[in-house]
């Protein structure tokens, strides 16, 4: 997913609203909620899934918020891919309004506040590479796009190669 954000962002097919519904997994039909093992696909005619009543709009409204909502959004699907669950479904009634409708910071909060559980649950490469995500800071506090030739390096460095190193501990070529 984080080589697909790199190789696709600034191009119609990745937009700044990326997340859980921007990637298609293979699955059995059997299993449908069970993805085979690889590979993960980006599609810009995304296969429309039950969601809850959220009203996008307000999810991008709050992503306005962070320094990339590209970054936060690839963080937020690789938080979705580990609990098995949407992001705003874990949401807590003090992150939504009276009537538990999202808010425009309701996605940022949850992910934020869920970060503390993340890292005793997961390898720590992975969990430093979703906080990095979810706080859109690679090291470099003042450039924060993608399109600067540096900022890549450092996604490619502080995202993509130790999300490798985690994937290669786990799945070894063998």
């Amino acid at each position: 997913m984080a080589v697909a954000v790199l190789q696709l962002h600034g191009t119609p097919w990745i937009g700044s609203d990326y997340g859980h519904d921007s990637v298609f997994f293979l699955t059995d039909p059997s299993t449908p909620d069970i993805p085979l093992s690889e590979p993960a696909y980006v599609s810009r005619t995304f296969i429309t899934v039950k969601s809850t009543s959220t009203d996008l709009s307000v999810v991008s409204e709050g992503r306005k918020f962070t320094k990339n909502a590209l970054l936060f959004g690839l963080g937020v699907s690789l938080m979705e891919l580990t609990y098995g669950r949407r992001l705003l479904a874990m949401a807590r009634p003090d992150e939504l309004d009276s009537h538990g409708n999202v808010l425009p910071g309701t996605e940022v909060r949850v992910a934020n506040r869920l970060l503390a559980d993340f890292q005793s649950r997961e390898l720590d490469r992975f969990a430093e590479v979703v906080a990095s995500c979810v706080h859109s800071e690679l090291g470099s506090p003042l450039k924060s796009s993608l399109d600067d030739e540096k900022f890549r390096a450092l996604f490619i460095r502080r995202v993509i190669r130790p999300l490798q190193q985690d994937y290669e501990l786990i799945a070894p070529a063998g």
